[in-house]
C-alpha cells in the first residue's frame, strides 16, 4: 500500500541543484535511503538535522563506482553501481552514522511504507541514466545532500533544500 501525502527523499547529489530546480527525472544521486512521506510541521526538524550533519561537512569524499547491481524499477530492469568508499547499513548494523541519522528521524517523525521491505537498508548506490553511468573505479563527487520532493502526478521531483558538502577534506 503506498503512503498518502508527500513522498521525500534524502539524497547526495553528483551534479549542482539548487532550491526550487524540478527535474522530471532525477540528476545522478546517491539515495541516503527510500523515500519517506512527512508532515509540513515536522519538515523543519528534518532541515535542521540535515544542515547539522552535512552542510560544510567533509563527507563523501573519496568515493569510486563498485560492482554492477541490477535494479528493477516499475516491472523493468534498470543498472546500477555500488559506491564504495560508503560503508552500507541495515537496521541492525548502522554503521553508515550519516544514514542511521537521516534513517531514524525519517521514521521517527515521518512513516516508510510498511511494505517496503528495503525501507531498512542502506546500499549505496548510483542508478545509470541515459546521459549517466558510473564505471568500475571511477571516482564521484558529491557536492551537496538535498531533500526531495518525490514527482507525482500533479509535479516533477523538486528540490526542497540543499546542503553543500566541504569541498576539501577526508570523509
Amino acid at each position: 500500500m503506498a503512503l498518502s501525502g508527500e513522498r521525500l527523499l534524502v539524497a547526495a547529489m553528483a551534479t549542482d541543484v539548487a532550491p526550487d530546480q524540478a527535474f522530471e527525472s532525477l540528476p545522478p544521486h546517491m539515495s541516503y535511503g527510500r523515500p519517506f512521506t512527512m508532515g509540513e510541521l515536522q519538515r523543519p526538524i528534518l532541515l535542521n538535522a540535515m544542515r547539522n550533519i552535512f552542510l560544510d561537512q567533509p563527507v563523501l569524499r573519496n568515493t569510486t563506482g563498485g560492482r554492477t547491481l541490477e535494479l528493477v524499477r516499475d516491472g523493468e530492469p534498470v543498472f546500477a553501481r555500488f559506491v564504495r568508499g560508503v560503508d552500507r547499513a541495515s537496521k541492525d548494523n548502522p554503521i553508515n552514522p550519516h544514514w542511521h541519522a537521516i534513517h531514524s528521524l525519517a521514521s521517527g517523525i515521518g512513516k516508510y511504507d510498511e511494505e517496503d521491505e528495503h525501507n531498512h537498508e542502506f546500499l549505496p548506490h548510483v542508478t545509470d541514466t541515459e546521459d549517466f553511468g558510473l564505471g568500475w573505479r571511477q571516482r564521484i563527487r558529491f557536492g551537496s545532500v538535498a531533500l526531495i520532493s518525490m514527482k507525482d502526478e500533479d509535479h516533477a521531483n523538486k528540490i526542497i533544500a540543499n546542503f553543500p558538502l566541504a569541498k576539501y577534506g577526508r570523509g
